[in-house]
């Protein structure tokens, strides 16, 4: 549903609409302290896990391009969609990661820019398994990039389509949209991540902040609550609001610090 409110660009997207009227919860100043981020190169990030044998059908936010960083090292910016219930795994596809992927710099996608640090930031819709042959013989499957120029808004929807997981990535302020499918043959996701990834052996820092608005995940089931289960310890999320049918959870900001 498109929006005539003044504070989104034209072009974009009120998410959150859906959780009007909603109940509201606690942001990261006042829920206290979380467990903190459990995987090295995790820089930053947010996390939420829906207790099994729940589903998360979609999920939406808006990714504000940030500066880009001074060295000429990858860097990873991206929200992402994970299956934490071995249960629900009935292809047997593994340990993978939908996740579109703001990069800075080169990557394993399939498609990117002959000469990525010249075009700054781009992103391209992604799935990385590194456990079996689910995303091909490198472990990442991809489709077509777009790039991006400072301040640009990023729509990002992950959903479910014909039994596929899809992604499409909208740059509004370009109107140009890319997207791409896969079938993990039934597997459920029930964790989403907002994350700012720095990979093994390379040592680039973001110089700003990474801003998410906009954000919504949809549930196959309804939930109680819609606090995330870690964050980083600078990091920070606003008061999360429940949907009064307790199908959407949603948070107006989300800010993944550069400074540790």
């Amino acid at each position: 549903m498109g929006s005539a409110d003044p504070s989104l660009p034209p072009g974009a997207t009120h998410f959150t609409a859906v959780c009007a009227g909603g109940k509201v919860g606690m942001d990261s100043d006042a829920a206290g302290k979380l467990p903190g981020l459990d995987v090295a190169r995790e820089f930053a990030g947010v996390k939420y896990l829906a207790k099994s044998p729940n589903e998360i059908v979609s999920f939406k936010t808006t990714l504000v391009v940030p500066k880009t960083p001074t060295a000429k090292q990858t860097l990873f910016i991206w929200p992402g969609l994970q299956s934490r219930d071995r249960a629900a795994d009935p292809g047997r596809v593994g340990n993978g990661v939908i996740q579109p992927v703001l990069t800075w710099g080169p990557s394993c996608a399939p498609k990117l820019p002959p000469k990525p640090y010249e075009v700054g930031w781009w992103i391209a819709g992604m799935y990385v398994n590194v456990t079996t042959g689910a995303a091909g013989a490198s472990g990442c499957a991809g489709g077509d990039y777009v790039t991006t120029a400072l301040g640009d808004w990023l729509e990002i929807d992950m959903f479910l389509k014909d039994a596929k997981q899809a992604q499409t990535i909208k740059n509004v302020q370009m109107n140009k949209t890319v997207d791409f499918s896969i079938d993990l043959k039934g597997q459920v996701q029930n964790e989403a991540m907002w994350l700012i990834e720095v990979p093994s052996g390379s040592s680039v820092k973001p110089v700003e902040d990474t801003i998410w608005l906009q954000n919504v995940l949809t549930f196959k089931q309804p939930v109680t609550s819609c606090q995330p289960r870690s964050k980083g310890a600078a990091d920070y999320f606003s008061a999360p609001t429940l949907s009064p049918d307790g199908l959407h959870c949603c948070w107006d900001k989300i800010v993944l610090k550069s400074t540790r």
